[in-house]
């Protein structure tokens, strides 16, 4: 039986095809779900385990995504607070553009937020421009 190299199995066992969301993308929370599955699945004391040291780079691994995260985070308040009292113009959600003057940031979720004008919760990838 010949096998289609873009067909994959599924969880039970039949089939899927290859084809593929593009716009999909593995978050940080997937890939260390995996990561955190393969480290519990692991025995670093097995003699089958061919390589002693993968343990180890698979702990620098998540180190390094856990800063990347935390840099992002940093990173995204920084700009937040950057554009307080300065004029943005924004996306709304029915794809219209708004003028507004930065009041407040709010940072006590997983993202910024902010206050225009008098319309909170505008997220900071609606932004399409600061003056």
């Amino acid at each position: 039986m010949q096998t289609n190299p873009l067909q994959t199995m599924s969880p039970t066992g039949a089939p899927t095809s290859g084809a593929t969301n593009q716009n999909a993308m593995l978050g940080k929370d997937d890939f260390l779900k995996i990561l955190v599955g393969e480290m519990t699945n692991m025995d670093p004391m097995s003699s089958n385990n061919q390589d002693p040291t993968q343990s180890v780079a698979q702990m620098a691994q998540f180190s390094i995504v856990e800063q990347l995260t935390n840099l992002k985070q940093t990173t995204e308040k920084s700009s937040a607070m950057s554009m307080l009292g300065k004029t943005v113009t924004y996306k709304n959600a029915d794809g219209s553009t708004t003028d507004g003057v930065v009041q407040s940031v709010d940072t006590s979720g997983g993202d910024p937020t902010l206050t225009v004008d008098t319309q909170p919760g505008v997220a900071l990838d609606a932004i399409v421009g600061v003056k």
